[in-house]
């Protein structure tokens, strides 16, 4: 069995002066994740041109940036007219290195490398956020998605993934130019200095005379693969259950995001009655101090690859109470720092939330967690991306 070690140490030294192109479908992904790396990158004498779609503010300023219409859907038009402006783009400034994240970007760029001949390639380093193609997702996906990923393989000189799951797909699936250069990574980091432990939490189940507030949170994009609205009839299971003790917990939610599908969860929150235990806030710069009010930490995604909401949460200290599917089942350890349930079990997940609630002191979200902390890992993965 080929053994990918999570780092590899390289005895040679960087190219200085290199001329990198950094790209994700969108703007938002790289300031969202990225700033850290292309400043280091900077720093160290490289020139970096950042593309995506969307508005490029907030890049930093000695950084070039290139717009692109990439849109969500892969077979839209402009997916394939970003590969074409991609061509021109790489023939025109050849780079050294293109760093690839999200997977629509990574497709449509190295489709544009493979119109490039031999010699006029770059380098071509993917860091996959997660698969979108595991044994769960419905047949026809599945097979469009790993045939993009099959047709793109051969010009992938790094592949870089951060969770089991994904490292057997893409070693069994062969979806780099070499198995060798196939890489598992602790995540791209979460900001320590943000988020860290800021309350001492306990057990709020108790036999008071007055009913306990037990606040809950998920962040994330709105969409059907976080899958928000499991939550609302989780919430509404809660509610209508009550406890050993007497009065029942008072269970609150709050769902921090934007995305397609918030609109349609403010209108189920109110179909099920409990629209007033529940909080929408938006995007929210300051999500530290959401966690630091919140007893517990959420999940319900179909999907991830290594989730920064689960992280950040540990990070605070809160427990994290998470689907059962890859991504989580790499952060959460049951009993010690949260719960793991079904995909989809409603009965599962308010089995896990009332655990979790009746036990807090039990639980130690932050042991372990600063191994993921962007100290830790930032310069080993620029060693992995250069």
């Amino acid at each position: 069995m080929l053994h990918v070690p999570l780092v590899k140490t390289h005895s040679r030294c960087y190219k200085y002066n290199m001329k990198i192109l950094y790209i994700a479908s969108t703007f938002g992904h790289i300031r969202s994740f990225h700033l850290p790396y292309i400043n280091a990158l900077l720093a160290k004498g490289h020139s970096v041109d950042v593309a995506g779609a969307g508005d490029p503010a907030g890049i930093p300023a000695e950084a070039g940036t290139f717009i692109l219409p990439f849109e969500k859907h892969m077979s839209a038009s402009s997916n394939f007219r970003a590969a074409s402006m991609l061509k021109h783009r790489l023939s025109g400034e050849r780079y050294d290195i293109v760093i690839m994240h999200t997977s629509l970007a990574a497709f449509f760029t190295r489709l544009a490398i493979r119109r490039l001949k031999g010699h006029a390639r770059p380098r071509a380093v993917n860091m996959v956020h997660g698969y979108l193609f595991d044994a769960a997702t419905p047949f026809a996906r599945r097979t469009v998605l790993l045939a993009a990923e099959k047709l793109t393989a051969g010009v992938t000189n790094r592949l870089i993934v951060m969770n089991d799951e994904d490292l057997k797909i893409a070693l069994s699936q062969h979806l780099c130019k070499s198995d060798s250069e196939i890489y598992k990574i602790p995540g791209v980091g979460f900001d320590s200095h943000r988020f860290f432990p800021r309350k001492t939490a306990g057990t709020v189940a108790s036999c008071a005379s007055t009913p306990k507030t037990f606040n809950m949170i998920y962040a994330a994009e709105f969409s059907a693969r976080k899958n928000q609205a499991f939550l609302l009839h989780v919430l509404k299971a809660l509610r209508e259950e009550g406890t050993a003790c007497s009065p029942k917990i008072d269970y609150r939610l709050t769902l921090a995001g934007t995305g397609a599908e918030l609109e349609s969860c403010k209108k189920l929150a109110g179909e099920l009655g409990i629209a007033e235990f529940v909080s929408f806030p938006g995007f929210v710069q300051n999500i530290e101090d959401y966690y630091a009010a919140s007893d517990l930490s959420l999940s319900a995604s179909r999907s991830e690859g290594l989730p920064f909401n689960v992280l950040e949460s540990l990070a605070c200290g809160l427990p994290v109470v998470a689907s059962r599917v890859k991504g989580h089942t790499d952060l959460i350890r049951p009993g010690q720092n949260g719960e793991l349930y079904d995909f989809g079990d409603i009965a599962a997940c308010k089995a896990a939330i009332k655990k979790v609630c009746e036990n807090t002191d039990l639980y130690h979200p932050t042991e372990g967690i600063e191994r993921y902390a962007l100290e830790n890992v930032l310069e080993s993965n620029l060693s992995l991306l250069l």
